[in-house]
């Protein structure tokens, strides 16, 4: 859907650039802290596949650093992609690969030799096409941004995670369902309805016991060991399912014209932020020269 579509038919885009948001996916976090509070109390956040700054943005409104205060140059938000993202006051953006053995090292470092209380991924694969290739791929995702968490991650820390819900889902949410005490699903009203994207809100962060005497070297690889080796799924393992947000606008809707009580600016603005280099920009610039490879009929 081009942008011009997606101005008139997404309501929660138009709400999302009236409050001042980098994307709508602000909206989807703000809607989480509304139903479940995962931001009180929060001192340092780490923000994974973080382009363009949505989460980021709603970070820095709520993460009050209170441990180095006195430090200027402190900065108690950190925002990773692979992508470079447009500055924003109160967070640090590094355009880094999440799967960068040496990356947890970095972040501890940033956080003057602390861990972090926060740990956010709303990074998604490219599609692919299929219900069952977008899972496969979002799924390795999901335990790489865990993988990272866990070296960065104070006890009783908070994890949240985007994850595409289908086939292996409840499979994937029991192996992670491992290291942490609380673990529930999040559904904005934000998201989309008919999709299957929803949250994992991982609270209370506690390193199994078979893996809390491994050093750095031999916990990464462990870490594999231990997730692949959880197959089976106990009959009485369930997770509850929460929708956060009202139910004032259907993300699903098709909005032609605004409702009379529309409570924030209709004037249609740019984009807050554009790509910095988006995935799609060498395919429009061969578009434009006519080079673009076409697939010929048979």
């Amino acid at each position: 859907m081009g942008l011009a579509q997606r101005e008139r038919r997404d309501i929660w885009y138009k709400v999302a650039k009236a409050m001042g948001y980098r994307s709508r996916s602000a909206l989807k976090l703000l809607q989480i802290h509304q139903k479940l509070k995962i931001l009180d109390g929060i001192v340092s956040a780490v923000d994974l596949c973080a382009s363009p700054g949505g989460f980021s943005q709603v970070l820095a409104e709520y993460v009050k650093s209170s441990n180095h205060s006195s430090d200027a140059s402190y900065i108690p938000v950190l925002g990773i992609d692979i992508q470079p993202i447009h500055d924003l006051e109160g967070v640090e953006f590094w355009v880094q690969d999440i799967t960068d053995q040496n990356l947890y090292s970095d972040i501890i470092k940033h956080f003057m030799n602390d861990k972090v209380d926060l740990v956010l991924c709303d990074g998604a694969p490219d599609g692919f096409g299929t219900a069952f290739e977008d899972g496969y791929y979002q799924e390795d995702l999901v335990l790489t941004a865990l993988q990272l968490a866990i070296f960065i991650l104070r006890p009783d820390a908070t994890f949240v995670v985007k994850v595409f819900r289908g086939k292996n889902s409840r499979l994937l949410t029991y192996r992670i369902s491992h290291f942490f005490e609380s673990i529930v699903y999040a559904k904005p009203r934000v998201c989309r309805q008919s999709s299957c994207e929803a949250f994992l809100v991982c609270r209370k962060f506690n390193l199994p016991s078979s893996l809390s005497s491994q050093n750095v070297e031999e916990l990464r690889e462990a870490f594999w060991r231990f997730i692949y080796s959880i197959t089976d799924i106990p009959s009485e393992f369930n997770v509850d399912y929460i929708v956060c947000g009202e139910a004032k606008y259907d993300a699903d809707a098709n909005y032609p014209e605004l409702p009379e009580d529309f409570e924030y600016s209709t004037e249609v603005k740019p984009p807050l932020m554009l790509p910095t280099n988006p995935a799609y920009k060498i395919a429009c610039e061969l578009k434009k020269q006519g080079k673009l490879c076409k697939t010929g009929k048979n």
